[in-house]
């Protein structure tokens, strides 16, 4: 939003195909089905990261679950991007810890 003549003014938000990265990805399992669409315009990187995961077996064996998780990197990528091989194994751990 920009402020002109004292009042506010939305900008328009550009078409997803004029975006300068747009990348999408999806999972499935035999019960559920999911994806995931990422996109940034004028900055130099895309700071965010995810998890998607239909068929997440760190939560015990023989239960069903999906692990899905929006990483956002606000100011640097350095957490978004450690936190997706960290986020199902420390998950595992504590969820195996509950179960004991």
């Amino acid at each position: 939003v920009s402020v002109s003549s004292g009042r506010a003014e939305s900008a328009a938000r550009p078409a997803l195909s004029d975006l300068l990265q747009l990348s999408t990805t999806g999972t499935s399992s035999a019960h559920v089905h999911a994806g995931l669409c990422t996109a940034y315009g004028p900055r130099i990187s895309n700071q965010d990261s995810s998890i998607c995961s239909a068929d997440w077996s760190g939560a015990s064996s023989g239960c069903v679950a999906g692990l899905f998780a929006v990483c956002d990197g606000h100011g640097g990528a350095t957490i978004s991007e450690a936190l997706p091989p960290l986020l199902p194994k420390t998950l595992a751990t504590a969820m195996g810890a509950i179960g004991d």
